[in-house]
C-alpha cells in the first residue's frame, strides 16, 4: 500500500466537528466513524438491550451530528475531549430514544408471542418475558432520569468509571458526581416501585450495571463505515426495517436491491456485446438499436432510485411460492403480507388502493433517505400507526408517506408529485427498480473510495490497490450512466430480470454501446467444444469502440495513487493497438475439476489480423515482464514458441510469486487463480487454455462447437448468450478448501445434481445495453437443503444451562 495512504494522521475530533459545520466532509466523516463508532454502538447496546436497535441509535447520532455540528462548543483546553463527551451524550440520547418509542411494541409483541406458545413451555416463556420486563423497566427508569444525573449512571455503573472520571467527564465536582449518582438511584427505585418492581440499593446497583443485551454481534466500526459509504445497497436495507416496519417489504426491498447490486456491477462483461450480425437483417453501424426500449427516468434530480410495486399482494404471494420452494414450511404462507398489513394497522389490507405502491431513496450525507409511498382510500390510518411507533409519516392527497426521518417524508413529497410519470410506463412485473447510478456515484463514490483506502490488515494489503482501481474504474463508468432499469419477476420456478442500462448521450461509454460489424466465419463457438461448464458465453462485441472506451477509461484512472506500476503510458497504447487487430466474435467456457480444486478457461476471439493482435498481446506482457506489478510481489514470465501444434506456435504465460512481498495468507489464493496459460495466434482467432490438452483441442476445432442452453430460451438477434452453473459457484469457494467444516462442506456439495443453470442473453445499441436472465430455484433449493442437513448434523448438543 502506498505510504500516503498508511501514514495519514488521523483528523482531531473537534477539527473533524468543525469542518463538518462548515459542508459534508467525507473525511471528517471517516474521523468521526473511526473514533467513535465502536464506543457508540457499545453503549447503545446496554441502554436498549438489542444490537439492532443500536445500530439505528448509532446511524440516528451520525444524522443528528450531520445536523447539529455547528452546535459544538469545546468548554475547555482539552477541544478532542469535549468534542468525544458531546458526541456520547448526543449517542446516548438518542438510544434512549429509540428505546422509549419502542418498548410499548416490543411489550405487545412479547406478550402475544408468550400466549401463542404451548403450555409446556409457559414456565420457561413466562420466565423470559418477566426477566425482559425487568430490564425494561430499568432502561426506562434510567431513560426518565434529567440528563446530568443520566449520565454520572451510564458512565458509573454502566460504562464501570470511577467519579474521579465521572466528574472529569461531566466537568463538575466529584462530591456533585457522587451526589448525582445516588439521587439518581433513589429516583430510580421510587419508579420502580409504583411498577410493582421492589429493589434494594445494592440489587439495583447490579441490575444496572449487568443490563442484559439481547443476541447478537456488536457493530464494529468497519461495519458502520460500509453501512456508511455503500447506503444505496446495504445501509437502505438497515433503514428499511423503520422506513415501511415490515419483513415482507424488507424481503421486496432487498431483492430488488441485490439484483441491482448483482446487475450493475456484472454489467463490464456483458454491456458491449452486440447481435450476431449472422442472424441480423438491420445494416449500418447501429443495427439492432430499436430492440432495447428506452428506460424510465427520475426527473427528480434529488432521487436516486425508485421500487415500483404494481400490486403488494400479487408481489407478496409469488415470495410466498417462492420461498416455499427454497425452505419448504419454513414460512406460512401469506405471513410477510399479513406482518406489513398489521403494521399499518389494517388486517385485511383493504385500505390500499389498487395502485402501485413506491419505495423511495433520496439525497442524504452520509446516508440517504428513505420513504415508503403508500396510495390508500384513508391515508390517515397508516399514518397515525406510524406516528404510533415514532416514525415520521404524512398525508399527502390520497397517499400515505412512511418515512424515517423528516428528510425521508421530503423525499416522499417528491415522489407524490411525480407519481404520474413515475407509473406512467406500464409494469408486467412484479416490481420494477430505476436507479439513477450517475448520481448515486457522484453523491457517495468518495465515500466508497475513502473506505477501500482505509482499509488494511492481513492478508489485505498486496490487493488493495487492485481493488482500489478496480472500484475507481466502476465508479468512472457509473458516472457514464444516467439510468439503470430492472424488472423482477417471481414464480415458484425462476426469478427472471430484465435489465436496461442507458448510457448519458454526451458521454464516452454511449459511444461504446453501438452494434458491431457482420460476424466473420467460420465463428469463435466452433472452436470450443460443447462439454458442461461452470461458465459458457458466447457472442459479439463492438472491438473499436470497446478498446476506444477502455483505453479512455484507463487514462481517466491512471491518475490515482493505486494506479503506479500498475497502469503505464506503455500498457494504455498497448491495449489501444487491439481496437482494430480483434473482431467482434468471441466465445468462452470455464469448467471446474471434479474435486472443484481447478478451473479451467477456454476462450477462442475472432482476430482481423493476426500480426497486429500478437504484437498487441506482448506489449502488454512486456509492461509486466520481469518486474514487480505495482509493487505486490507479481510478475509474468513470457516463454514464446514454446512448442509447436499443427504448425501453430503456441506461447505459454507464468506467474511469478515473490513469496517474500506477498502476505502469507494470500500466496496459497494466488498460486490457485494464477495459474499457467497457453495462448495462440492463427490466422484468424486468438486461442488460449489454461489446459495444454485445451489448447491443442482449440487448435484443432474439430469438435461439435459450444451452444449454451440460453439460446434455447432465449429469442434469436440477441448480441450474446451465457449460461452459469449455480451450483458450481459454490464449489469454487474458498470455504471450501478450508479444514473440517470446510471438508463436509466439499462432501456435501459432492452429490448435488448441477441442476439447471442460471441462463441470459444481452444485446447493445444507441447508447443502451440489455441483460436479461433467469436464475433457476431448484438449484438454490438445493443448496439451502445441504447447508440445513449439513448444519443439523453438525450442531453439537446444547450445553446444559447454569442457574
Amino acid at each position: 500500500m502506498p505510504a500516503s495512504i498508511v501514514e495519514v494522521e488521523p483528523m482531531p475530533l473537534s477539527e473533524a466537528l468543525k469542518r463538518l459545520a462548515h459542508g459534508r466532509d467525507g473525511d471528517a466523516w471517516t474521523a468521526v466513524v473511526d473514533e467513535m463508532a465502536e464506543d457508540l454502538h457499545r453503549t447503545a447496546c446496554r441502554l436498549t438491550g438489542d444490537p439492532s436497535t443500536a445500530d439505528d441509535a448509532v446511524q440516528e447520532t451520525l444524522l443528528l451530528l450531520r445536523d447539529r455540528a455547528s452546535q459544538f462548543r469545546p468548554l475547555s483546553d482539552d477541544a478532542d475531549g469535549d468534542a468525544r463527551r458531546w458526541i456520547m451524550r448526543i449517542g446516548i440520547n438518542a438510544s434512549l430514544k429509540l428505546m422509549r418509542t419502542r418498548h410499548r411494541c416490543a411489550v405487545r409483541d412479547r406478550t402475544h408471542g408468550a400466549a401463542a406458545s404451548s403450555a409446556d413451555s409457559s414456565v420457561s416463556v413466562e420466565q423470559t418475558v418477566i426477566e425482559r420486563e425487568n430490564a425494561d423497566l430499568l432502561r426506562l427508569a434510567l431513560a426518565e432520569l434529567p440528563e446530568p444525573v443520566r449520565a454520572a449512571i451510564v458512565l458509573h455503573h454502566l460504562d464501570g468509571v470511577g467519579f474521579k472520571q465521572v466528574a472529569h467527564e461531566l466537568r463538575c465536582p466529584v462530591g456533585t458526581a457522587k451526589a448525582r449518582v445516588h439521587r439518581g438511584l433513589e429516583a430510580m427505585r421510587g419508579k420502580l416501585a409504583k411498577a410493582g418492581m421492589t429493589m434494594s440499593s445494592s440489587l439495583l446497583v447490579v441490575g444496572i450495571g449487568e443490563l442484559p443485551i439481547s443476541a447478537g454481534s456488536p457493530m464494529a466500526k468497519v461495519a458502520i463505515y460500509h453501512a456508511l459509504i455503500s447506503a444505496p445497497r446495504s445501509a437502505s436495507l438497515d433503514a428499511l426495517p423503520h422506513a415501511i416496519a415490515s419483513k415482507g417489504m424488507i424481503m421486496t426491498a432487498k431483492l430488488a436491491l441485490i439484483a441491482a447490486a448483482v446487475a450493475c456491477i456484472g454489467v463490464a462483461p456483458f454491456m458491449f456485446a452486440q447481435d450476431d450480425g449472422a442472424k441480423a437483417k438491420a445494416s449500418g453501424p447501429d443495427a439492432g438499436a430499436a430492440v432495447i426500449p428506452a428506460p424510465a427516468m427520475i426527473a427528480d434530480p434529488a432521487t436516486y432510485a425508485v421500487i415500483i410495486v404494481p400490486n403488494l399482494p400479487a408481489t407478496f404471494g409469488h415470495i410466498d411460492e417462492a420461498m416455499e420452494v427454497i425452505a419448504p414450511g419454513q414460512m406460512p404462507k401469506g405471513m410477510q403480507l399479513n406482518q406489513l398489513a398489521q403494521m399499518v394497522g389494517d388486517p385485511d389490507f383493504a385500505n390500499a388502493a389498487h395502485t402501485p405502491s413506491l419505495i423511495v431513496v433520496g439525497a442524504g450525507v452520509p446516508l440517504p433517505s428513505f420513504a415508503m409511498v403508500i396510495p390508500c382510500l384513508k391515508p390517515e390510518i397508516y399514518v397515525t400507526a406510524f406516528s404510533n411507533m415514532g416514525l415520521a409519516s404524512k398525508v399527502v392527497g390520497a397517499f400515505a408517506i412512511l418515512a424515517q426521518t423528516p428528510d425521508g417524508v421530503a423525499t416522499g413529497e417528491r415522489a407524490v408529485a411525480g407519481y404520474k410519470e413515475l407509473t406512467a410506463a406500464p409494469i408486467t412485473s412484479d416490481l420494477r427498480l430505476v436507479i439513477a447510478l450517475d448520481r448515486l456515484a457522484t453523491t457517495y463514490g468518495p465515500f466508497l473510495q475513502m473506505g477501500v483506502r482505509s482499509m488494511s490488515g492481513p492478508g489485505q494489503g498486496k490487493m488493495l490497490p487492485i481493488v482500489a482501481l478496480e472500484v475507481a474504474g466502476f465508479l468512472a463508468m457509473a458516472a457514464d450512466i444516467s439510468c439503470v432499469q430492472i424488472d423482477l419477476s417471481l414464480t415458484a420456478e425462476a426469478l427472471s430480470v430484465d435489465q436496461i442500462i442507458a448510457a448519458k448521450a454526451d458521454g464516452a461509454l454511449a459511444k461504446a454501446l453501438v452494434a458491431p460489424s457482420p460476424a466473420r466465419q467460420p465463428t469463435a463457438a466452433a472452436r470450443l467444444s460443447n462439454e458442461p461448464g461452470m461458465m459458457s458465453a458466447v457472442g459479439r462485441v463492438p472491438t473499436q469502440a470497446l478498446f476506444t472506451y477502455v483505453t479512455a477509461l484507463l487514462q481517466r484512472i491512471s491518475s490515482q495513487p493505486e494506479a503506479k506500476g500498475l497502469i503505464t503510458p506503455e500498457l494504455i497504447q498497448a491495449i489501444s493497438a487491439n481496437s482494430d487487430a480483434l473482431s467482434g466474435d468471441f466465445a468462452v467456457r470455464a469448467t471446474l475439476s471434479k474435486d472443484c480444486s481447478a478451473m479451467t478457461t477456454d476462450v477462442a476471439w475472432a482476430c482481423a489480423d493476426a500480426t497486429k493482435a500478437e504484437a498487441a498481446f506482448d506489449a502488454i506482457l512486456a509492461s509486466f515482464t520481469g518486474g514487480d506489478i505495482g509493487g505486490m510481489g507479481l510478475s509474468v514470465d513470457l516463454k514464446k514458441h514454446e512448442r509447436t501444434v499443427s504448425g501453430v506456435p503456441i506461447n505459454r504465460i507464468s506467474y511469478v510469486i515473490d513469496e517474500s512481498k506477498v502476505d502469507p495468507q494470500q500466496v496459497e489464493t494466488l498460486r490457485a487463480v494464477l495459474r499457467d496459460n497457453e495462448i495462440a495466434f492463427t490466422k484468424t482467432f486468438v486461442l488460449a487454455s489454461q489446459d495444454p490438452k485445451g489448447i491443442d483441442a482449440l487448435i484443432a476445432g474439430n469438435g461439435p462447437g459450444l451452444a449454451t442452453r440460453a439460446q434455447k430460451l432465449f429469442p434469436s438477434g440477441k448480441s450474446g448468450y451465457f449460461d452459469t452453473s449455480l451450483i458450481d459457484i459454490v464449489r469454487t469457494s474458498p470455504n471450501l478448501k478450508s479444514p473440517p467444516p470446510g471438508n463436509a462442506l466439499i462432501a456435501a456439495f459432492a452429490n448435488l445434481p448441477d441442476g439447471e443453470p442460471v441462463t441470459g442473453a444481452w444485446t447493445t445499441g444507441s447508447g443502451r445495453a440489455r441483460i436479461e436472465y433467469r436464475v433457476p430455484l431448484k438449484p438454490i433449493a438445493d443448496l439451502v437443503k445441504a447447508f440445513r442437513t449439513l448444519t443439523e448434523t453438525a450442531a453439537p448438543a446444547p450445553e446444559p444451562r447454569q442457574f
